[in-house]
């Protein structure tokens, strides 16, 4: 089922499985804020700030409109309270992104760096306890 914004432009659609909703798909690239088909200078370089989560918030646009539409509705009753939990997720991602981002970062990167005093075979070994502990770290804080 296609999804149309406030401007009523198609921007994506909920796929059906049945009568429940499954998937959610968008029409853009998600730097493209106005959804003109074309990404600016402006959008491409908000693209590149990192932890903005791009994806996702194109993702919880096209729920969000969703969440409004009859017809989604009439299907899954149950969307409106899932489009509010992605909602929540994003947000949750964010603040961990910059909770992450703003205070522990340097201390994985100095952790990672201890590793890299060997060579080249260590700079791996560096990378991999640096994405390790990163994930740890962030699952921590969500799921503490």
């Amino acid at each position: 089922m296609t999804i149309r914004n406030g401007s009523r432009i198609d921007i994506g659609a909920v796929g059906f499985s049945g009568n429940k909703a499954v998937a959610i798909a968008s029409f853009f690239d998600p730097r493209d804020g106005n959804y003109d088909g074309k990404v600016n200078l402006l959008e491409c370089m908000a693209g590149h700030i990192p932890n903005l989560a791009l994806e996702q918030r194109a993702i919880m646009q096209i729920a969000e409109f969703a969440s409004i539409n009859s017809e989604v509705i009439s299907r899954d009753a149950d969307f409106a309270m899932n489009a509010n939990h992605l909602f929540v997720k994003y947000g949750m991602e964010l603040t961990v992104n910059a909770i992450y981002s703003w205070y522990i970062d340097r201390n994985i990167k100095s952790i990672g760096a201890t590793f890299t005093r060997n060579g080249k075979k260590s700079m791996i070994k560096c990378i991999a306890v640096r994405k390790g502990l990163e994930h740890i770290v962030k699952n921590g804080i969500l799921h503490p």
